[in-house]
């Protein structure tokens, strides 16, 4: 009897593992759009989302090259205004945000937007901006609940962008 005791627990294991995947939903595709901009302009970088419903919780992690640009401030989506905020770390910009019941924004509308200023060489330069992909609580959307939303593949669900800055002009301009 202890034998197919056994064999219908991991069956039954087996069983609610597989409903948990069947079931799982897919959270919101968050996206870093791609900025270029001349020496000594403001930088502005929107952060995009699609897919975004019933959104209760927010954990998101973004680096870039500290070397490169200095972290300015943040303007936040009004739904998401009560959010904790951090970019005193060069390099990494963290958001974190909860609701109860959960909020939908948009496909294409902004989450926020980041401020930067070019710290780099005057010759320009180029910086990628990525989401941390470890710890797994690094970047996730959760439901009302707490409940994660899927994210495999990763980079469909975080898709990385670059801040470039073109050159400054020294000296003379002839033609």
């Amino acid at each position: 009897i202890e034998k197919t005791m056994k064999k219908i627990f991991i069956a039954l294991a087996a069983l609610i593992a597989f409903c948990n995947l069947a079931y799982s939903t897919d959270g919101p595709v968050t996206s870093v759009t791609p900025s270029t901009v001349s020496y000594g302009d403001p930088i502005s970088v929107p952060v995009t989302v699609s897919d975004f419903v019933n959104v209760g919780g927010i954990s998101l992690t973004l680096n870039y090259d500290g070397s490169i640009l200095q972290f300015q401030g943040v303007s936040l989506n009004s739904q998401i205004s009560g959010s904790y905020t951090n970019g005193s770390a060069p390099g990494e910009f963290v958001l974190s945000y909860t609701c109860y019941p959960g909020i939908n924004i948009g496909d294409g509308e902004e989450l926020f937007t980041l401020t930067f200023n070019y710290i780099g060489p005057s010759s320009g330069g180029t910086t990628l901006l990525t989401w941390a992909e470890t710890p797994p609580e690094a970047n996730e959307y959760s439901d009302p609940l707490g409940t994660a939303y899927g994210k495999t593949p990763f980079d469909d669900f975080f898709i990385p962008g670059s801040v470039t800055v073109n050159a400054t002009l020294d000296g003379p301009v002839t033609t």
